[in-house]
């Protein structure tokens, strides 16, 4: 029969196993589209820009983003926004009536927490932030590119000159990792429309591994005693 401080060693380890896979959320708490050129990623033009700010206000057209089969659905949220992913693929539609662009540049922020990333900007105060992911893609195609480190690419922030990019391809909160791995953008109905894909991965840890081994030596251990 297994002892009890045997039995006490594998409940602990497989506890501990499954509370050290476990790790912070990653939200998308903001998004941007800016006009960029078709080459490079980089801003070509300050004002034409959308954005889910909330701190903006009046300052600049707002992007409303629907996350697709979210539950419970959120519908269409427009600024301040706050998307829990999910692992594997999460899709965003968007729709926004203006003048078109002949190439466009996506911007996103992320957070362990649900707090939207509202920055409020006015005028010469206007503040300067990159997303912590980039992509671009010229109008009507469904390929895209990550702008390299030091493209200057649109702010989060009505009035804010363009800031350099870190040219990241994924983004890591613990061992959760995002990236973008669809951006289709075109011009309908005089507007930018189309959607994003959000990849989200998690690898354990080393220890987790190391724990998850012990775990199951345990039990085909317990499990020979037993049929001896």
């Amino acid at each position: 029969m297994m002892t009890l401080q045997f039995r006490l060693l594998l409940a602990g380890g497989l506890v501990l196993a499954a509370w050290n896979t476990s790790d912070a959320s990653i939200y998308l708490v903001g998004a941007q589209i800016y006009r960029s050129n078709g080459v490079a990623g980089t801003q070509l033009e300050p004002g034409y820009r959308f954005t889910t700010n909330g701190g903006e206000g009046q300052y600049s057209a707002s992007l409303p983003l629907d996350m697709v089969g979210d539950t419970p659905d959120e519908g269409v949220v427009a600024r301040n926004i706050s998307f829990e992913l999910q692992p594997g693929s999460n899709v965003f539609e968007f729709d926004r009536d203006a003048y078109p662009r002949s190439a466009y540049g996506l911007s996103l922020f992320f957070a362990s927490s649900a707090t939207p990333f509202a920055v409020p900007v006015t005028g010469d105060d206007a503040a300067v932030f990159a997303g912590d992911l980039a992509v671009a893609s010229v109008a009507g195609t469904s390929v895209f590119f990550v702008p390299e480190v030091g493209t200057m690419i649109g702010p989060y922030g009505s009035g804010a000159p363009p800031v350099a990019y870190s040219g990241a391809t994924t983004f890591a909160i613990g061992t959760d990792t995002v990236r973008v791995s669809e951006f289709n953008i075109a011009n309908i109905d005089g507007g930018p429309t189309g959607s994003f894909t959000l990849e989200l991965s998690t690898v354990p840890e080393p220890s987790t591994f190391l724990i998850w081994t012990v775990g199951l030596i345990g039990l085909l251990v317990w499990g020979r005693r037993r049929r001896r």
